[in-house]
């Protein structure tokens, strides 16, 4: 079988078996045929809400079609993800905790790269998610916001020195004004 993307992740990651990776190309296939029908269906639809956008005329009309268009959007990935929790219920206890280890620690990776971590201080990080992991009711941990405010305040306490904490929060504020 052949996966892409994050499933390819899954199986290598989590070394799934022969039976797994089979189950899992099934929910591939399935969720590909889902996401083209969906796609073909709003095509029209989000052309439309594109022409109709660069003809606004205001801000309020623009803002008003944006909506439009962020729904389609975000009704598309809620069918995609809908399918990836199907494949995650293919994990054994074992690899659901690993997967959302893992997860946990892209994630926060990403949340504190701007701030300039030390080797020690990733490790420390790690050692969190893989603490934090192991206790995971699910391995969707993006979808699971107590443990992931959780695992940032232990991080932001746990690890993070004085300035770093400080730029850190410098850094949310810049991005709540941005947005």
């Amino acid at each position: 079988y052949s996966f892409s993307g994050e499933y390819q992740e899954m199986v290598t990651l989590l070394k799934f078996t022969k039976h797994q990776q089979k189950a899992l190309y099934g929910i591939v296939q399935a969720k590909d045929k889902a996401v083209a029908k969906f796609d073909k269906r709003n095509e029209k639809k989000l052309t439309r809400f594109r022409e109709k956008l660069a003809k606004a005329k205001n801000d309020i009309a623009r803002k008003a079609i944006q909506r439009q268009i962020d729904l389609v959007t975000a009704n598309r990935q809620r069918l995609i993800d809908s399918y990836k929790r199907r494949g995650m219920n293919l994990f054994t206890p074992k690899q659901k905790a690993a997967w959302a280890s893992h997860k946990l620690r892209q994630l926060m990776t990403a949340e504190f790269a701007s701030i300039g971590l030390s080797s020690e201080q990733s490790a420390k990080v790690q050692a969190i998610c893989d603490q934090a992991g192991k206790t995971a009711k699910t391995a969707d941990v993006q979808s699971d916001k107590m443990l992931l405010s959780t695992v940032k305040r232990a991080v932001l306490t746990g690890v993070l020195n004085t300035e770093q904490r400080r730029r850190y929060a410098e850094a949310q504020r810049q991005k709540a004004r941005t947005g």
